[in-house]
């Protein structure tokens, strides 16, 4: 459904030095629960009052579907309160048509039909994703427990991927050990390999959020992953632990970046490629291999 975003601008006073100074700052109140990168909500509003007109398409137009205006994509609108009362300062309407790069928007009571910049439509679109906090993933490194890696090779014509992958559990003692696959378990694990796949997720951080759209999966890859993670951790609620999974899903590579969702959000985001190439080189450890001639040059080196 339609993603509400409710940005009100509060006023707090405040005593400094023994003088009561006003304080203004912007609170997003919709979407509950949002976690806002600083300074986030400043900026995003400091863009869309600047927002500029690429031209003015049409006015009076005998259809506002020719633009997408009759079922805009981004409504925005401004009011002010004040007494107890609360007034419509102005509403925008915006969309942008099929296979269009620009967008376009009408105010409300007003007939001018004007475009806007393809950069700044898509700014728009994306609404309350430009100042979320770019953490998407933040728990303690202790805290999980579990994790089983997917790796997945789609071959053009074939209708299923080439799995493979392994599961990694924390033992009693604090120590890491591979369960899965029946080939891998009670194999040597590499702890520098597993602490830095760890590293990056009880971290994760977002380069970018891209859309929250459900017909993106498929346009980002996502119907189709190159790597799969479930994360099993402890939780604390209230006064409980609660063991509770996360699934992250993961595209193929789109240029140097990877886009990514968890399974039960609907944020798409990109990361960058070191996750991944973590994931796909295994948690195994594995011997030292030797090239023919190598241990001949060390002994010859050692004689010199």
């Amino acid at each position: 459904g339609d993603v509400v975003v409710l940005i009100e601008r509060e006023e707090k006073e405040r005593e400094v030095n023994g003088k009561k100074v006003k304080e203004v700052s912007w609170v997003v109140r919709s979407p509950e629960g949002m976690v806002v990168q600083k300074g986030g909500v400043e900026q995003f509003l400091d863009r869309l009052l600047a927002l500029r007109i690429a031209d003015f398409a049409e006015r009076d137009p005998a259809s506002l579907e020719t633009y997408g205006l009759d079922a805009p994509k981004v409504t925005i609108e401004l009011t002010s309160k004040g007494e107890g009362k609360e007034e419509v300062l102005q509403t925008l309407r915006f969309s942008r048509p099929s296979g269009s790069g620009e967008g376009y928007f009408i105010v409300v009571g007003d007939t001018q039909v004007c475009a806007i910049r393809e950069v700044d439509y898509e700014f728009l679109e994306l609404a309350e994703l430009n100042f979320l906090d770019t953490v998407v993933f933040d728990v303690s490194h202790d805290s999980i427990r579990e994790f089983a890696v997917e790796i997945l090779e789609w071959v053009v014509g074939q209708p299923a991927p080439i799995q493979g992958g392994y599961t990694c559990r924390r033992e009693e003692g604090g120590e890491w050990a591979i369960i899965d696959p029946p080939s891998l378990r009670g194999k040597a694990l590499d702890a520098g390999k597993c602490s830095a796949i760890l590293a990056r997720l009880n971290m994760l951080r977002a380069r970018q959020y891209v859309s929250r759209k459900a017909e993106d999966i498929e346009r980002f890859g996502l119907d189709k992953c190159a790597a799969k993670v479930a994360i099993v951790m402890d939780e604390k609620v209230g006064e409980k632990v609660e063991r509770r999974r996360k699934t992250l899903l993961i595209s193929p590579k789109v240029g140097l970046l990877h886009i990514a969702k968890f399974a039960d959000s609907p944020l798409m985001f990109t990361i960058d490629g070191e996750l991944v190439e973590l994931l796909k080189a295994g948690v195994e450890k594995r011997a030292a291999v030797t090239l023919p001639g190598q241990e001949k040059r060390s002994h010859d080196d050692h004689d010199h």
